[in-house]
Formats: C-alpha cells, sequence, structure tokens
C-alpha cells in the first residue's frame, strides 16, 4: 500500500535543514520503518504505471545516450524529478610518520619523500580545485621514549586544518616538508583523534562531505612502547576504530592508501571504514602512489552521497516523499529503499539513508548501493512527492 500526500504539490512538513541559518538548529520526525517496502530484489523496478513509485523510463531512450526518465507522479502521485547532485568530499590525511617511513624500497629514496613528493603532485592537481583538504599526523613520539601515545586526543588537532585547494596549497606544502619518520604506529588512535576532527568539521559545515584518508606503510603496532608497559596498538583496534567513525551519528568514511609491500591486511581498515579495500602500492614508488591516489579521488567522488534537493518557491521538502532511483546502462531503473541509518544498511539490498540521521543535510547510499549505480553508463534521480520506499 502507498500513501500518498492528500493533495498534489503537499511538501510542508519538514524543511531541508541545509537551508535554514546556523542561528536554527532543525530536526525532522524520521520515517516510521512500516509502509511501502522493500523486499527483495534491492528496490521497485521497471517501467511503473498506475500506482509506481520513483520514475518510469523509455526504453530506448529517444535521443543521446542517456536515459529519459518521466514523471509518474504525473499519474496520481504529484512530485518532481531532480538529477541526482554528488557532493564531492573534503579529505582529512592521516599521515604516518612512524620510523618504518625511513625505509628505501628503491634503495635510494625514503617512502616519506615519495609519499610526499606524490600527494603534492596530487594536490597540484587542477582537478582537485576547490576540494578541502587538511593533514594530521600520527607517529610523532620517538623510538628513544618508547612512550607512543593511544590517546586519541592526543590526535584530535590537526597540523593543518581543512581549507579549500588551490589556497591552501602553501600550508600543506610546508607541513609535508617539515615531515620526518620518528617512531611508532598507533592508529586506531589516530583514527579515533582524527574522526573527532572531521565530525566537528562535517557538523560546523552543512552540504559537505568529509572523508579521512590513512597513509601508512605498516601495520599498526608500537612493541618498545608495549614491552616498556606502555599501550599496544594492533590492527584488530584500528580497525574498530574506522568502523566507530563510519556509524557514527555523523558518517565518516576511511579510505586507506597502503606503501610499501605486505600490505594485504590494511583491506580490513578499509573496509570497515566503507571503502570496501585498501588502495596499495606496494613497491612505494612515486608514480604508483599517484595513481593510487588520483584513484582514491575519483572513487569519492563517486555520487553516492547525494545532496537533497532545495525546494521550489516557498514550499519545503517533505522529507518523507524522497526517492533515489537508478537506471542502469540499458535504462533498467530501480528504486533504492531507505534504510535508517547507516548501521542498518542491508548486505543484500543495500539503500541509502538520510545523513545525519536526525538533522538531514544529505543523502548517503549504502555501499551495495553504491557498488551498483557507479557501474558504467548508470544514472541516478532524487524523485520527491511519493511516499518513501523502505526497507524495513
Amino acid at each position: 500500500m502507498i500513501h500518498r500526500p492528500t493533495t498534489a504539490r503537499t511538501l510542508a512538513l519538514v524543511s531541508w535543514c541545509a537551508a535554514l541559518t546556523s542561528a536554527f538548529a532543525c530536526t525532522w520526525d524520521p520515517p516510521a520503518r512500516t509502509g511501502t517496502s522493500v523486499q527483495g530484489g534491492g528496490g521497485r523496478t521497471g517501467g511503473g504505471g498506475p500506482g509506481g513509485i520513483g520514475v518510469t523510463v523509455t526504453q530506448p531512450p529517444t535521443m543521446g545516450d542517456r536515459c529519459i526518465f518521466s514523471d509518474p507522479d504525473r499519474i496520481d502521485c504529484g512530485g518532481q524529478l531532480y538529477s541526482g547532485q554528488g557532493i564531492t568530499p573534503d579529505i582529512y590525511v592521516v599521515f604516518d610518520v612512524s620510523g618504518s617511513m625511513a625505509t628505501k624500497d628503491d634503495g635510494t629514496n625514503m617512502r616519506i619523500d615519495q609519499v610526499r613528493a606524490a600527494l603534492l603532485t596530487f594536490l597540484n592537481d587542477p582537478a582537485g580545485a576547490g576540494i578541502g583538504v587538511g593533514i594530521g599526523y600520527f607517529g610523532t613520539q620517538p623510538l628513544s621514549c618508547a612512550c607512543t601515545s593511544c590517546n586519541p586526543a592526543d590526535y584530535s588537532t590537526p597540523a593543518i586544518q581543512i581549507a579549500p585547494l588551490p589556497g591552501q596549497l602553501p600550508a600543506l606544502s610546508a607541513s609535508l616538508a617539515a615531515a620526518a619518520p620518528t617512531g611508532e604506529t598507533p592508529t586506531g588512535a589516530a583514527l579515533r583523534g582524527s574522526c573527532s576532527y572531521a565530525t566537528a568539521y562535517k557538523q560546523a559545515h552543512p552540504g559537505h562531505d568529509v572523508v579521512l584518508l590513512l597513509v601508512t606503510d605498516g601495520e599498526p603496532q608500537a612493541p618498545l612502547t608495549s614491552r616498556n608497559g606502555g599501550c599496544n596498538p594492533t590492527l584488530a583496534d584500528a580497525t574498530a576504530a574506522a568502523s566507530t567513525c563510519l556509524q557514527g551519528a555523523v558518517t565518516i568514511r576511511t579510505y586507506v592508501l597502503g606503501v610499501g609491500p605486505s600490505l594485504q591486511n590494511l583491506n580490513q581498515i578499509a573496509t570497515a571504514g566503507g571503502t570496501s579495500q585498501a588502495y596499495l602500492a606496494a613497491n612505494a614508488g612515486g608514480t604508483e602512489i599517484l595513481a593510487q591516489l588520483n584513484q582514491i579521488r575519483k572513487d569519492a567522488s563517486i555520487p553516492c552521497t547525494l545532496q537533497i534537493p532545495q525546494a521550489s518557491g516557498s514550499m519545503p521538502i517533505d522529507l518523507h516523499t524522497v526517492n533515489v532511483v537508478s537506471a542502469d546502462a540499458n535504462c533498467k531503473t530501480t528504486t533504492i529503499g531507505n534504510v535508517a541509518s547507516a548501521s542498518a544498511c542491508n548486505a543484500q539490498l543495500g539503500g541509502w539513508y538520510y545523513d545525519p540521521p536526525t538533522q538531514p543535510t544529505k543523502i548517503q547510499l549504502c555501499d551495495v548501493s553504491c557498488a551498483a549505480v557507479s557501474a558504467p553508463g548508470s544514472d541516478l534521480r532524487v524523485s520527491v512527492g511519493c511516499a518513501t520506499t523502505i526497507i524495513p
């Protein structure tokens, strides 16, 4: 049974919070997990018709190489279609300066120098203009003191705060030039502290997304400190930190760039952080590292984080009547079901959720649905006016 607005264009229950000034707080009543629901197949699919939800599509397209989405709400639902406008995320780099970054994999250049050069080339690329970038470091306590800190608070203050490129480039360049291999590898604590900063940044910048980019050359460990009675970082702890950051009240994804050999275990951190797998530069060469950085930027920019459509005129958007609809390369359409939060993403069906769930500023696709819409030839739309399809 599909719930329909009492009258066409009745879109007055909830305003889009991001349109308000910072002087106001705003919340909304999340939809009950009942009503129009998806039980299988990832969502409603096909060509629609009376009673359909989302969009219908003409097959094949009559012009160009894009699917033609038509508005089923003209039949009985009273809604509108919007292009799926992706949000390019800002990046907070979590940079490993442990002693092993002094290793010379090619016999000549230290790992840190290779990473530094590739990262500076990446930041200088005009394709990154407008993206906010900041950086923080871990592994900064000297090996000689055996005093590595596993306190997240020690990693919650950035060396360089997030700000847009290219204006941010001089500060980032100077910071990277001063970085030197120093200590051990307290990755979990660094991720927790960095997540705290990224969360505060995201809350202060509605409409922005932000991701963590962990740059490291090895698994978490602090053998000298742990033998001295101090903390003992582990891969399991770092994985838990990435998972907590992803599933918190403010969703933060973690990308992982591994530099050097034997880094397959870093995939665990990436998977827990919502990015499926680590990007590995096994030979630690500058060209290889740069290629992986460019791939990360491309993947992070896939439109799996969407803007909530702005209301036209004086009528606010009703967030209970929003649907996300995809079309594959053959113009087969699927209405993706809504879930309550990141932790409620369905392992088979995927879904989408408002982020943050109680004060929405954007639409976030779950990993399964993100992978589906990222396929070549896919297209995405946001439909407003029909009761939201949910995954119970």
